[in-house]
């Protein structure tokens, strides 16, 4: 099993801030703002910027995978709008920590206006100036605030609607990122090559509301899920049974509710993309089979240019040389007719099936090239 995580929630700690607030004598009791700002940017921007997640009132999310390590994420927010709210200037979304592929925001059907970067730096400035205005130098300090910015803020501006009830939807396309492989997991990936993806997604839920998170597995490949890391802050409620109240393999369900802000506890869920089991034997039957008469025709082969040279070491009358047979190639032309077949069917996968498909392809090569040597010897 190889743990992964989506890219976009890597909250791995910044040395940078660390040395910046050390060298400006930034502390929590003197410079809240700034201090929130650096090192936790989503409860600043929702408490001192404006901000749409105050007035959404569920959320919706799917994650859509197209392969084991590319995924489509959208996420459906109900907004529910006050009478008087100001249409024209920016309120906070999300904050991703890498830049989104193909981005789309919509309310309803019409695609919004996303803010650029200077026009949210802007807005920054304008909910950190108490707390600059106490520096020398401010301009500076904020550009170096400014550079060490956990993520990527996603502001945007609302068309005018006279419906002040509607569905907000973002979508991108996101991909993980695999941890470090060990020594232990390349020695086990050799007897146990088709690995399960156990990935790890951090989920930010709306505050003191229910939020859904829908998870679709990819084509040919089944969704299990693990369970979740989580304190009395929020609860989870599974769902992946169907009508008939049996479980989909390809999606899961989850209830989330919140009790409090989300930023004071992150919930964890953690679930993997397998291949289905009806495969995975097939897979594992062909691999082991294909091990077997790799390790026979090198066998065959390096005992017939032994005996070229020398007298053999034991006499008996069962003769070892899998070569000797007719029925020796008949049984090796079916084993790699079918390491053929399989790696034609998997030539498109390049994550889980990955490792399985090169270690066939090698085991393929070492076959032939030992058997045409152990019928010229």
């Amino acid at each position: 099993m190889i743990d992964f995580t989506l890219s976009q929630n890597d909250h791995q700690t910044n040395d940078s801030i660390n040395n910046l607030m050390t060298k400006y004598g930034i502390t929590e009791t003197q410079h809240n703002l700034i201090y929130t700002f650096l090192t936790n940017p989503e409860e600043f921007y929702n408490k001192y910027c404006p901000s749409l997640v105050k007035y959404a009132i569920r959320e919706k999310r799917f994650l859509d995978f197209e392969t084991p390590n590319r995924v489509q994420i959208t996420h459906e927010y109900d907004i529910k709008l006050p009478t008087k709210f100001n249409f024209n200037q920016y309120y906070y979304l999300f904050n991703p920590h890498n830049r989104l592929g193909w981005l789309k925001i919509r309310q309803g059907n019409n695609r919004i206006t996303i803010a650029k970067s200077n026009d949210v730096r802007k807005i920054v400035i304008k909910a950190l100036i108490h707390d600059l205005r106490y520096f020398e130098n401010p301009t500076e300090i904020m550009k170096e605030i400014w550079k060490n910015k956990k993520g990527l803020p996603c502001f945007v501006m609302l068309k005018y609607s006279q419906e002040y009830e509607f569905i907000l939807s973002s979508s991108y396309y996101e991909s993980i990122t695999q941890s470090d492989h060990s020594r232990h997991n390349k020695i086990c990936s050799f007897f146990y090559p088709i690995q399960k993806h156990r990935i790890k997604y951090p989920y930010y839920p709306l505050e003191r509301s229910s939020s859904w998170l829908y998870i679709k597995a990819p084509e040919h490949f089944i969704v299990k899920y693990y369970g979740e890391n989580f304190k009395n802050n929020n609860s989870i409620e599974k769902n992946h049974k169907t009508k008939d109240n049996e479980q989909d393999p390809e999606k899961i369900s989850l209830t989330i509710i919140n009790k409090s802000n989300p930023s004071m506890d992150i919930p964890v869920i953690i679930f993997g993309i397998e291949v289905p089991y009806s495969l995975k034997s097939w897979y594992t039957t062909i691999y082991y089979l294909s091990l077997f008469i790799m390790f026979l025709t090198i066998g065959s082969s390096l005992n017939r240019i032994f005996l070229k040279y020398n007298d053999p070491i034991i006499y008996t009358s069962f003769n070892p040389d899998i070569l000797y047979y007719d029925k020796g190639g008949i049984i090796f032309t079916v084993i790699i007719a079918a390491i053929i077949t399989t790696r034609g069917w998997m030539v498109h996968e390049e994550t889980i099936l990955k490792k399985f498909t090169i270690l066939e392809s090698c085991i393929l090569l070492f076959t032939i090239i030992f058997y045409i040597i152990g019928i010229f010897c």
